[in-house]
């Protein structure tokens, strides 16, 4: 597949991804990577030099209050090089953690499963601890040891998402959707 084509589907997924999380009423996408300045909302300083971005950050509504997220999309048709790329995302979840102090909810929203021999364990911190280990030169330091607080903080922010076309037509239309956040606004309960 060219780049090009490549970079269409990749800007799909994400436009998709967010019209879907929009639509649960209960997440606001403040910015994609490919809106105008958001990559700076987005971008994190790896310790071996460079950054590295998300595809997406904003604000979840939970029923325990407002929690910022940080998202990956992968709208893929097949496995592909799902496993590997996750557990390096796991390793850059870990890095924002540690870059801002702060607990952060992280998503990965793919069109397509993987790695599900070990489905239960992808969200938990054995996998995180396992994944920066991985990559510790470039998100944690050569020599750092491993915060067993941070991965626990990383697992339990971690949603793994998988969409299909089908399940895009389940959400609210943008006029229902409209209504419901007029009536929060008015003061008035649907």
């Amino acid at each position: 597949m060219a780049g090009e084509e490549q970079h269409i589907i990749a800007k799909d997924g994400v436009e998709r991804a967010k019209a879907w999380l929009e639509k649960t009423g209960r997440v606001g996408v403040q910015y994609t990577v490919y809106e105008v300045g958001a990559v700076p909302f987005l971008t994190f300083s790896n310790v071996g030099g460079g950054d590295f971005s998300f595809d997406m950050c904003g604000t979840l509504h939970l029923d325990e209050g407002k929690a910022a997220f940080f998202g990956e999309i992968k709208k893929y048709n097949n496995v592909g090089s799902q496993p590997a790329e996750y557990k390096e995302y796991l390793a850059k979840c870990y890095r924002a953690c540690v870059a801002h102090a702060r607990p952060y909810h992280f998503m990965w929203i793919t069109w397509h499963p993987f790695n599900q021999t070990n489905w239960t364990k992808l969200c938990t911190a054995g996998e995180v601890r396992e994944a920066v280990q991985t990559h510790s030169a470039i998100y944690c330091g050569a020599g750092v040891d491993v915060d067993d607080d941070i991965c626990e903080r990383v697992a339990s922010g971690l949603w793994l998402i998988v969409l299909s076309d089908r399940q895009e037509g389940l959400s609210m239309t943008n006029e229902q959707l409209g209504v419901l956040r007029a009536a929060e606004v008015g003061g008035v309960t649907p």
